[in-house]
């Protein structure tokens, strides 16, 4: 029985490295010529022409929210007079949102604020000085905080 060998010519040392070498040269010169390109320009946005999606769910400022009572004020005065009345403003703000859950409400600074309560079934003062809303009350503030 005579065995079948199979002799295969292999190519010298020198021709597969050059082989490889050349292979390797082409891959770093393609990888060279994709980093140097410039980008691609995009275009432009579309101007915006609409309203947000959610628009009409917006509340009217000071509005109860849905489901709270109608016959309910109440006032949110903050202290503008101290150096971080901004901060005040924004407490004041967060404090009003949470009130709306029972009725209207009207948000002032304290400065600007009239002394007559009548109308209000709740005022919440926002401050770090209590002296300054106590003076405010008794320059003629007729309704106290419930």
């Amino acid at each position: 029985m005579r065995r079948h060998v199979n002799k295969q010519r292999h190519l010298p040392a020198w021709a597969r490295l050059m082989g490889i070498t050349i292979l390797a040269v082409a891959v770093a010169a393609g990888a060279v010529f994709a980093i140097s390109r410039p980008p691609a320009l995009a275009r432009p946005a579309a101007p915006d022409t609409g309203t947000a999606p959610l628009h009409d769910l917006a509340g009217i400022a000071g509005a109860p929210a849905p489901g709270a009572p109608t016959n309910r004020r109440s006032l949110v005065l903050y202290d503008d007079s101290g150096a971080d009345w901004q901060a005040q403003q924004s407490n004041a703000i967060q404090t009003a949102n949470l009130l709306s859950r029972t009725g209207y409400v009207t948000t002032r600074p304290l400065s600007a604020a009239q002394c007559d309560w009548s109308g209000y079934t709740a005022v919440v003062f926002i401050g770090t000085d209590d002296e300054i809303f106590a003076r405010y009350r008794a320059a003629g503030g007729t309704r106290t905080a419930q």
